[in-house]
């Protein structure tokens, strides 16, 4: 059974502030007719974000870009601020079909966020600062907690140039 997403928000207001609300479920069910055991996994996870777009920012040094007639144009475009976090827990236990009791194996709670930072420079290339980090906390004692750290510049180019599409003849 899995219900991702359950409740799916995604906002965007006339102000340009967004927002966002998940909410997943989902629960997995596995059979063993050797040793008649049943396995079971449950997961929830939550997800909220915040975002905000600033039009019109300038680059923080002086460029300028020739025009089609010949005159410069001041660059000034996006700016999105974005913030997501997630929570979800898992958990896993077993059981034998001639008994009641459930005995827990496993499972974990992973916490993540996500602050990010993106510039469009032109209608040809984005700018993006990003910043992951997911710390995995185990339910059980004989793994350890785990936390990865992401961060980086992304730099996207597209080939297309999307002003120059074709347009339609009568």
């Amino acid at each position: 059974e899995q219900f991702a997403p359950l409740i799916d928000l995604d906002m965007q207001f006339v102000n340009q502030l967004q927002a966002k609300f998940s909410f997943s479920k989902s629960r997995q069910l596995s059979l063993s007719l050797i040793d008649y055991q049943m396995s079971e996994t449950r997961s929830t996870e939550y997800v909220f974000g915040l975002g905000f777009r600033k039009r019109g920012v300038p680059l923080p040094f002086h460029w300028e870009v020739m025009g089609k007639n010949g005159l410069t144009n001041k660059l000034e475009n996006d700016l999105t601020l974005r913030l997501d976090m997630s929570f979800r827990d898992d958990a896993t236990t077993n059981s034998y079909l001639d008994q009641t009791a459930a005995i827990p194996v496993g499972g974990q709670q992973v916490i993540k966020i996500s602050p990010s930072i993106s510039y469009v420079i032109n209608n040809r290339i984005n700018i993006k600062l990003y910043f992951d980090e997911q710390r995995t906390i185990p339910k059980i004692s004989s793994s350890p907690p785990v936390t990865t750290t992401r961060a980086g510049v992304q730099i996207r180019i597209s080939l297309a140039d999307v002003a120059a599409q074709p347009q339609k003849t009568k």
